[in-house]
């Protein structure tokens, strides 16, 4: 009879253990498959997010430069510039001939598009004798130009709510309310988009100064020239005197006049 009650306690001992690990394993199985689940989901944020920042954005470069040529020869140097302008899709927007210590000065404003511009410079430089300055400059404005962007994405939503607002709107007040925010809106979407149109513009098209110059002379030819140009002007002073002969004469003869009456003036003085 013992051995009866000891087995059949040892039997109901087992069993309450069996159902304990397995209730242990359920619940371990549980939270396995939500700890799973919840890595598999950060695994997937991450990788969205690693993908947006894999995203490239095209940088936003304005560049400009300027070259400047010494050329023996103006009309070809010109001409060639003319070619390449054409050639890379360029225009002229201003152009300048000066004279200055001997030398013939020309210079001119280039609008070209930004792809074309270093095929452009390298151009230029090999259509001179001697390149004497070249400098180019990099400006990155794509941080402005993405913010640019936002804030005029940002400024069109807002205004587009307004507009919705304005529809359900049933009173004055609130019409004319909502109607002064959407004007002062506006006006702000308008500046903005005038400075995304500029950036837009600067960042198609370059723009490259470039002058050339004829050196005519050396420095004894310059000599020379000094010697000229004091000769002409002793020439013009002696041909100015031939032709105001006249009044020369009548100046000189009032000067006369007026020492000998100073001079019989003084003498009466001294006599009495």
């Amino acid at each position: 009879m013992k051995n009866i009650l000891y087995i059949s306690l040892m039997i109901v001992i087992l069993y309450g253990c069996g159902r304990k690990n397995a209730n242990y394993s359920a619940a371990d199985a549980e939270a396995t498959g939500k700890m799973s689940y919840m890595e598999e989901s950060a695994s997937a944020d991450v990788g969205g997010e690693a993908g947006s920042n894999d995203i490239s954005i095209e940088p936003k470069i304005i560049k400009s430069g300027h070259i400047v040529l010494e050329t023996s020869d103006a009309a070809k140097t010109k001409a060639l510039i003319n070619k390449y302008i054409k050639q890379f899709g360029g225009w002229v927007s201003e152009e300048t001939v000066s004279t200055y210590d001997g030398n013939v000065n020309y210079a001119l404003t280039v609008r070209l598009p930004a792809k074309n511009f270093d095929d452009m410079l390298d151009s230029i430089s090999k259509s001179g004798k001697n390149v004497d300055e070249r400098f180019i400059n990099s400006q990155d404005v794509t941080e402005e130009y993405i913010d640019v962007e936002a804030r005029l994405k940002t400024k069109k939503e807002l205004e587009a709510r307004y507009l919705e607002l304005i529809k359900k709107a049933g009173k004055v007040e609130e019409i004319l309310s909502i109607e002064k925010e959407i004007g002062i809106l506006r006006a702000d979407i308008e500046s903005i988009e005038g400075r995304l149109r500029y950036m837009k513009n600067a960042v198609a098209y370059s723009t490259l100064d470039i002058r050339y110059y004829v050196q005519s002379q050396t420095f004894g030819g310059k000599l020379v020239d000094a010697f000229k140009t004091g000769w002409h002007v002793i020439l013009s002073i002696l041909v100015f005197i031939v032709k105001a002969w006249a009044v020369i004469t009548i100046v000189l003869l009032l000067i006369f006049i007026i020492i000998r009456i100073r001079r019989r003036c003084k003498a009466k003085r001294l006599n009495q």
